[in-house]
């Protein structure tokens, strides 16, 4: 499945660690108001977030969102603050 405008490839991007957060459990089904009470902060602070991870990722729904966490986990993880997740851990 192509998402359109969306990044074919998830390793030439690079997002915050907060983003990543916030992606992740996007992906797990939660809401804003649950991932804002995960995170320590609003769920105005995760729209906004959100809203920017979005145009960055050229997508417009958390569906497609989770479609590309997917894709993140096969091709070995985002780049954050200049590393791979697995390098940051």
């Amino acid at each position: 499945m192509r998402l359109a405008g969306a990044h074919s490839s998830m390793s030439d991007l690079t997002v915050t660690t907060q983003q990543t957060r916030i992606a992740e459990l996007v992906a797990r089904g939660k809401s804003n108001k649950e991932i804002a009470a995960a995170l320590g902060c609003s769920p105005r602070t995760v729209g906004n977030m959100l809203a920017l991870l979005y145009a960055r990722l050229g997508i417009r729904r958390r569906a497609e969102l989770a479609v590309l966490m997917v894709a993140r986990d096969r091709q070995g993880g985002l780049a954050v603050a200049g590393k791979t997740e697995r390098e940051r851990d």
